[in-house]
C-alpha cells in the first residue's frame, strides 16, 4: 500500500523548486521510519524548534546575530541533509537519476551553508584538494614483438 502525503505536507512541498518528486519520496521514507516527526523537514519557519534550539544552546558563546547565523545555516540545508541520510539509509529507493539529482542538490546546496557554519563559528575550514589518494594509472604492458 502506497502512502499518500499528508494536505498540509503537499502544500509546503508545493512551494519548493525543482526536486519535488525527489523531495517527496525522501519526506515519505522518513515518515515511515520516524512517523509525524518527520514533518519537520518540510517548515518553512526559520524560526522553528531547530533553529531555536541552536541559538539556545550558542547564547552565551556567539552574539545574538551570529547565532542567528548559525542557526539559519543549520536548519535550511535539512532537505539536502535527509536526501544524504535516506540514500545511506535506503539506496535500494532511488534510482540513478534520483541518486544524481539528490547529489547535484547537495553539492550546490551544502557547501554554502557549511562555509556560513563556519563563519558564524569564526571558524576557517580548508580542505586540501589533495587530500585524497589519486587512483593510480594502470601502465598498458607492451606485447612482446614477435
Amino acid at each position: 500500500m502506497k502512502q499518500a502525503l499528508p494536505p498540509s505536507a503537499k502544500k509546503k512541498l508545493d512551494v519548493c523548486a525543482g526536486g519535488k518528486a525527489l523531495r517527496t519520496k525522501v519526506h515519505l521514507l522518513f515518515r515511515q521510519a520516524f512517523g509525524a516527526r518527520a514533518e519537520r523537514l518540510l517548515f518553512f519557519d526559520q524560526n522553528c524548534d531547530t533553529s531555536q534550539a541552536v541559538r539556545s544552546a550558542y547564547f552565551r558563546k556567539l552574539r545574538k546575530a551570529k547565532a542567528a547565523d548559525l542557526a539559519f545555516h543549520i536548519w535550511d540545508w535539512r532537505e539536502e541533509a535527509a536526501f544524504v541520510v535516506a540514500l545511506n539509509l535506503f539506496q535500494e529507493k532511488f534510482s540513478p537519476e534520483e541518486i544524481r539529482e539528490g547529489i547535484l542538490d547537495f553539492a550546490c546546496h551544502g557547501p554554502y551553508h557549511a562555509n556560513g557554519v563556519s563563519k558564524a563559528l569564526d571558524m576557517e575550514i580548508s580542505v586540501p584538494e589533495d587530500d585524497e589518494p589519486k587512483p593510480r594509472k594502470r601502465r598498458r604492458k607492451k606485447r612482446a614483438q614477435a
